[in-house]
């Protein structure tokens, strides 16, 4: 009974499928197109069968940053019972760009694969480069200057240049060391320690007198080097010391030979005024005899009463007369009496020094004072005709002169009468003699 049933059913399935069919076409157009809508593959597809893309694997140009992979299709794919569009999708990877990393002979050191935007870092072996005979090379960074990924890009390595220096040892005769220094390539070696030195024997003491090899001129330095100390004898000496009487060192000789007479060619000594006397340089203490060893000499004064220099100076600061006078002693003018010239106000008269004259006891300079007069001037008053009408005397600088006669007066004569106006030049402050 349950078969009758299911067959049934069947037929019942089959009849409406059939009856739809004839009511409907066949086939369905389906589009298969790219994400910027270009056609890629048409399929016709029969009622009910899933669509399936034939064509190559769609692409998308990758950009400077992004590359594209296809992911599939935007639309579900489902069985045809109708015309359809697919449209294709794709996942965007970040671009990678190789970076390569040189050495500046040109040989290649490292390649990387850096993302774009990312800023290339070498995390490499530090670069390296040779030495030469006269150069160092030290790693400095790369050129160009290092930037964010955009594209494939190349870096060198840039190197900075120091000088070679080389390992100099300078020995002394016997041997022993005196010092290690380094030098550049090219320079010349240049010992900087203390001034070698060889024990004195029985007869002889001995003094530096150069390196071996000889260092000359064209000696430079190009590999490590040595020298040795090389020494010349001489008779034995002794040194030499002047004093000054307080026992100031004057001057030193040294390595005087033995049975030599020393002489001191140095600065005469001296001593300071003090107390009004004044030292003069007399010779040595002990006296001077040859050499036989260490000796101090110091300098003997003889004592003399101090002079002083006294300036007489005019009032304008010219020089009158320079005496040097004993301390103790007061001083005395002998040259001319001092003078200044009389200006358009006043007349001067000498009347002595801006100071006391004292007893000396040191440099002084006396200055000329003089005291000052009122100058006076005559005024002289003349008529047309040349007649003097009226002389005033002892007109004082500076006022105003008056005339005390009676008005001048012209006669007329056929053409003109006259009448008196004044003075010329006109009446102004005396400031000098007019007429």
């Amino acid at each position: 009974m349950k078969k009758i049933r299911k067959l049934y059913t069947f037929l019942i399935s089959i009849f409406v499928i059939l009856s739809l069919c004839s009511c409907h076409n066949d086939t369905n157009i389906i589009t298969w197109q790219n994400e910027d809508g270009t056609i890629l593959a048409v399929d016709e597809v029969a009622n009910g069968q899933i669509p399936v893309f034939q064509g190559s694997t769609p692409t998308k140009d990758s950009s400077s940053q992004y590359e594209y992979s296809f992911a599939g299709w935007r639309e579900e794919i489902v069985p045809a019972y109708s015309d359809g569009v697919y449209t294709a999708s794709f996942i965007e990877n970040i671009r990678k760009y190789e970076i390569s990393w040189f050495n500046d002979n040109g040989s290649l050191i490292k390649t990387d694969y850096v993302q774009y935007g990312l800023l290339p870092s070498y995390s490499g072996v530090t670069p390296s480069k040779k030495s030469s005979n006269s150069k160092n090379y030290a790693f400095a960074g790369w050129t160009p200057q290092i930037e964010t990924v955009t594209e494939n890009a190349s870096y060198t390595a840039v190197f900075s240049t120091t000088i070679r220096q080389y390992e100099i040892t300078w020995k002394n005769e016997d041997g022993s060391i005196l010092n290690k220094s380094y030098a550049d390539y090219g320079s010349k070696p240049v010992y900087q320690g203390e001034v070698p030195f060889k024990s004195s024997d029985e007869y002889n003491n001995y003094y530096f007198s150069s390196w071996y090899p000889k260092i000359n001129d064209s000696t430079i330095v190009d590999r490590d080097m040595t020298f040795t100390a090389r020494f010349s004898p001489t008779r034995k000496k002794a040194n030499i010391k002047w004093v000054n009487y307080d026992g100031t060192l004057l001057k030193e000789d040294i390595n005087v030979a033995y049975g030599s007479l020393p002489t001191y060619n140095g600065k005469i000594p001296e001593k300071n005024t003090e107390n009004g006397y004044s030292y003069e340089f007399s010779g040595w203490e002990p006296a001077i005899s040859t050499v036989m060893g260490d000796v101090t000499y110091k300098a003997q004064f003889k004592k003399e009463v101090a002079k002083y220099e006294i300036k007489w100076v005019n009032y304008d600061g010219s020089i009158l007369a320079v005496d040097y006078v004993s301390y103790g002693k007061t001083p005395n003018y002998h040259g001319s009496i001092p003078y200044r010239p009389s200006d358009g106000e006043h007349n001067y008269s000498f009347e002595g020094w801006d100071s006391a004259i004292s007893p000396v006891d040191g440099n002084k300079t006396y200055k000329a004072k003089f005291s000052s007069t009122d100058r006076k001037y005559i005024i002289t008053w003349i008529d047309y005709n040349g007649t003097v009408l009226e002389v005033d005397e002892n007109v004082i600088y500076g006022e105003m002169p008056s005339y005390d006669g009676e008005e001048p007066s012209r006669l007329s004569d056929s053409q003109y009468e006259y009448t008196f106006l004044g003075w010329n030049p006109s009446l102004s402050s005396v400031t000098k003699c007019y007429i």
